[in-house]
């Protein structure tokens, strides 16, 4: 029982660890690329400083919404909160204060990605659908 308990407590914790590393590593990725481009416009003469649009190329480069990079993508986003919410509802009944952390974990985690949306990803192409698909069927 200890047990179970300290390994949920240590998933959500590492999960949340991994979740800034994987914001963290794009925006390097991005103000690398961004300061060397700059340093060499400064060696060339050039006119050295980014304008906005600019700025959101470089970010969506470095940091696509699809699968497998750096940006996310919309089956990735999915799958951890499907997992997540399958964890939670099979052993939140076993351990009660767990869903409390968790809820501080997942808000946590909501408010990174809605980070990486707006300042990483640098608003992905926008495609239309109707619903969330498959993932309603899941959820």
């Amino acid at each position: 029982w200890d047990t179970l308990k300290y390994n949920l407590k240590t998933l959500y914790i590492f999960h949340f660890v991994l979740s800034v590393i994987f914001l963290l590593i794009p925006r390097a990725l991005t103000s690398a690329a961004w300061h060397f481009e700059l340093h060499m416009a400064k060696k060339r003469k050039e006119r050295s400083e980014y304008t906005f649009l600019q700025w959101q190329a470089k970010h969506h480069e470095y940091a696509a919404y699809e699968y497998a990079s750096w940006g996310g993508s919309h089956t990735e986003d999915f799958l951890e909160f499907a997992i997540s919410f399958a964890l939670l509802t099979c052993f939140g009944i076993l351990y009660p204060p767990m869903v409390f952390f968790a809820f501080v974990c997942h808000m946590i985690e909501y408010r990174l990605l809605a980070h990486r949306m707006v300042n990483i990803t640098c608003r992905p192409i926008p495609y239309g659908a109707e619903g969330i698909g498959m993932w309603e069927r899941v959820l």
